[in-house]
């Protein structure tokens, strides 16, 4: 699959949007130490992502990357 964006948060987690297609992408956020996945949710790929993420998409990804660390107990 194609990544949209990466980011590692905390230096643990791994954070990351796939493309599913020209609207959307899948968001994983995973805990390296033992590979559990936090969150998985499909999310919107503002203008295709043609030459990268919107900076509104990325603000709302490493929001939700956030929540989904602060709250693991939250579904997924």
């Amino acid at each position: 699959m194609d990544t949209i964006w990466q980011s590692t948060l905390d230096n643990r987690y791994d954070c990351r949007v796939t493309r599913i297609n020209d609207s959307h992408g899948h968001l994983t956020v995973t805990d390296n130490t033992d590979k559990k996945v936090l969150l998985e949710q499909e999310v919107t790929l503002s203008y295709g992502a043609r030459f990268g993420p919107d900076v509104d998409d990325v603000a709302d990804w490493e929001t939700r990357s956030v929540e989904a660390v602060d709250d693991p107990d939250r579904s997924t």
